[in-house]
């Protein structure tokens, strides 16, 4: 949910038997600077990627899933408070 305290999921869709793949979840303050990065194995057909910036800063950040080559799977925006 946004807004939240720094502790939110993404999750994510990956259709079964799929070959896990990495994931990656980067996170972008409102100068466009990278402030997170993380890498999750989505192995499940819903998998949940837990992302905790309790120690960030308050403000809007924009969230980016993409795979292993950098291309967006998905964007969106949270905030913090």
């Amino acid at each position: 949910p946004s807004p939240n305290s720094g502790l939110f999921q993404i999750r994510y869709y990956s259709a079964p038997g799929n070959t896990p793949l990495p994931r990656f979840v980067n996170v972008y303050d409102s100068k466009g600077a990278r402030v997170y990065s993380q890498v999750y194995s989505v192995a499940s057909p819903y998998s949940r990627m837990d992302v905790n910036m309790t120690n960030f800063q308050k403000g809007i950040y924009q969230v980016e899933l993409a795979d292993r080559n950098g291309v967006r799977i998905k964007t969106g925006r949270v905030v913090i408070l």
